[in-house]
């Protein structure tokens, strides 16, 4: 298998298995397989971790272990890219205060950080990122 394979596998997991648990402990194996096999990961591979995790949500420790694989990739030296940013959003965005505090730390990231387009998910964080906003100022008013 090559990393193009297993990134695939990874963005799917979240529909080939019943729960939540299932679902990272399917992750955390594929990983663990790639390394294994010395198949080096990519920012498609960190994006298709976050796309799988968003899908869950509403567990608990799906926004901790989104965090852990982003400073795994940073420590690999791979940089999280504008869908990067999209699959957070989607992951924190079912509480609002949550949602408010990645944002500002996603927005001080970009601040400092160059992003270069390197996914197809690239364009939907803008979108993504309004909307977010909006919904917070109109539940403000």
């Amino acid at each position: 298998l090559n990393t193009i394979t297993y990134n695939s596998l990874l963005a799917k997991t979240c529909f080939l298995l019943e729960n939540h648990l299932m679902i990272m402990e399917n992750i955390e194996k594929l990983l663990r397989e790639m390394e294994k096999q010395q198949v080096k990961p990519n920012l498609g591979t960190l994006n298709s971790v976050l796309e799988s995790l968003s899908f869950i949500s509403s567990h608990k420790k799906s926004r901790t272990y989104a965090l852990q694989i982003l400073a795994e990739f940073k420590m690999l030296g791979i940089k999280p890219s504008l869908a990067s940013f999209y699959h957070l959003i989607n992951l924190y965005s079912s509480d609002r205060g949550l949602l408010r505090g990645a944002m500002n730390s996603i927005l001080s990231y970009l601040e400092q950080n160059s992003v270069e387009a390197a996914d197809v998910n690239d364009v939907a964080f803008f979108l993504k990122q309004w909307n977010a906003y909006a919904i917070d100022f109109m539940i403000r008013i």
